[in-house]
């Protein structure tokens, strides 16, 4: 009866080990726990094998290591999080330029559009668009070269009219002298005013919108 026991012990190790050789998440305590047992209850006239046990080693091996690499990845990744608040709060009352499509309109004033033209244009178009996504404006205009460029909007309407103050969204469109498409990016410029964090990247406060940190470009 006694061997049977030992026996019903012994596959229940073995099954509770292969079970956490599955998962790789077993708590070390608990497998030494089981294993000690293993050997504590075995049937003398059956020991355990050679190979096995060696085998159970290597996986407790394998364990103590995984759990000392996500230790040191927590500690990295939580290193990380932290330098990224702090430079983010250090952005706080400087210029910065940022990937982006939106720009702010104060009240009675004017407002820059930035955006990076792949290859020299021949026309360039911009449509500035409401919070409602409304087009208010279109400007034409002639040929630019390749890189850096801005527009002053005056913050008027395509009659004239001056817009109320807000957040507008804008779409550049370029072309070459053979009307062929050409690539623009836009940026968002202005003063950092606040920070807030997410679950990703912290997020700046530019001109009334949140940008996020990793679509900084230039810090001025």
């Amino acid at each position: 009866m006694e061997t049977s026991g030992v026996s019903s012990s012994s596959s229940a190790s073995t099954s509770s080990g292969s079970s956490a050789s599955g998962s790789q998440l077993v708590d070390e305590e608990l497998f030494l726990r089981l294993l000690t047992a293993q050997l504590e209850f075995q049937d003398p006239f059956e020991p355990m094998d050679n190979a096995e046990f060696t085998a159970q080693l290597a996986q407790f091996s394998s364990l103590d290591q995984l759990y000392s690499v996500n230790e040191k990845l927590d500690s990295f990744l939580t290193n990380q999080s932290t330098a990224e608040m702090s430079n983010a709060a250090g952005l706080i009352g400087k210029e910065i330029k940022a990937s982006g499509n939106s720009i702010e309109l104060a009240e009675n004033s004017s407002a820059q559009i930035s955006y990076d033209l792949a290859s020299d244009a021949s026309s360039v178009t911009i449509d500035i668009y409401n919070s409602s996504g409304d087009r208010v404006r279109t400007v034409t205009l002639g040929s630019e070269t390749s890189g850096s460029q801005s527009y002053e909007w005056d913050g008027k309407d395509d009659n004239g009219n001056v817009l109320d103050p807000g957040v507008y969204t804008i779409a550049v469109g370029a072309a070459d002298i053979n009307n062929n498409t050409i690539s623009v990016s836009t940026y968002i410029r202005g003063t950092v005013t606040g920070v807030t964090f997410g679950d990703t990247y912290p997020n700046l406060t530019v001109n009334g919108t949140e940008v996020s940190l990793e679509n900084v470009v230039e810090v001025t």
